[in-house]
């Protein structure tokens, strides 16, 4: 794994952007990790956080390229990349 990004609107709230805090935590694994043991710590995460853990994984060309709008909505906002 290259990178770990929280994005959304909970990354938002933690940038300084207004609003409440949503309840699930939005997390991108930007690399090849095994996409089993990424949902299970999610889970294992959510349930010490008391909040639901949404991952998505990608590869680093998929982070990289500018002509996926899934990207380009993550870019455009606040995120806190963490690793």
């Amino acid at each position: 794994m290259e990178h770990v990004i929280l994005f959304g609107s909970w990354a938002s709230r933690v940038a300084g952007v207004e609003g409440a805090f949503s309840a699930d935590v939005d997390v991108l694994l930007v690399g090849s990790p095994n996409k089993l043991d990424a949902f299970d710590v999610a889970e294992e995460l959510g349930d010490r956080l008391g909040r639901e853990v949404q991952v998505t994984v990608m590869t680093q060309a998929q982070w990289n390229a500018s002509e996926d709008r899934f990207v380009r909505d993550i870019k455009a906002k606040p995120f806190l990349e963490v690793a």
